[in-house]
């Protein structure tokens, strides 16, 4: 096994790691709803401005933007449908059943952020072995506020311990399932990396501005404010640890 599939797996799980300490929490954990929601809106939002999108536009053009990017919005609206018809039953509690949306949604958020996120990690492998490890570190420090934004709804929904964990790892695997496809799969064109990119961003910002942040704001909107900004400023300060 090539060791940076071990360094991006170290790295991906720093996702349940978040879901752990959500677990740990226990009903304390309810209070910091807003803030968990707000880091990772933060931090998914500039992931989207910062990286996917330039990303996409710089290696694909204006075509791979707007026919990505819209994708990924559409692909994630359809799945809201799917999955408020699939909630219905579970529960006559709308708040339970809205927390449970956003946890659902929260989890194909993030796994779809985290392929790109393993392929850049091959991607910085490849122009320099130690760049790898330092995209891998930076990775690693903000899935774990994504873990426990994930965790947190999904917590207070009522599900248990077990399927929260698998949930998270689930999603945390798609790191270095994302490194695997880069070092295979290396050779794919610019463009299809670039569609692929903008993808995530499209579902990411989807998600963001119509589950996470309505969310937290309806919870508190000073913490979920201050959430915002220290998730924006985790994401400089990663970026800056491989600049």
């Amino acid at each position: 096994m090539d060791p940076l599939l071990w360094v991006s797996l170290w790295s991906g799980m720093a996702t349940p790691l978040g879901g752990l300490f959500i677990l740990a929490l226990g009903e304390r954990a309810g209070r910091l709803l807003a803030l968990f929601l707000g880091i990772a809106g933060g931090i998914m939002a500039s992931v989207v401005g910062v990286d996917l999108l330039p990303s996409a536009l710089r290696h694909g053009g204006t075509g791979a933007f707007w026919f990505g990017g819209t994708a990924g919005v559409a692909f994630m609206a359809v799945l809201r449908r799917a999955v408020e018809r699939a909630l219905d039953g579970w529960t006559d509690d709308p708040g339970r059943r809205d927390l449970l949306q956003l946890g659902w949604f929260l989890c194909f958020g993030i796994a779809l952020h985290d392929l790109p996120e393993g392929l850049a990690i091959a991607a910085g492998d490849r122009v320099q072995p130690s760049l790898g490890a330092i995209l891998a570190l930076a990775v690693a420090l903000h899935n774990i506020p994504e873990g426990m934004s994930m965790a947190l709804p999904l917590r207070l929904a009522g599900v248990g311990p077990g399927t929260v964990l698998a949930l998270t790892t689930a999603a945390g695997l798609m790191t270095p399932f994302g490194t695997w496809m880069g070092l295979s799969l290396f050779a794919v064109s610019p463009a299809g990396v670039a569609y692929a990119l903008a993808f995530a961003g499209g579902a990411m910002a989807y998600v963001v501005a119509r589950d996470i942040v309505p969310e937290a704001l309806e919870a508190d909107w000073r913490e979920t404010c201050a959430g915002l900004v220290i998730g924006a400023l985790l994401i400089h300060f990663a970026a800056r640890l491989h600049t």
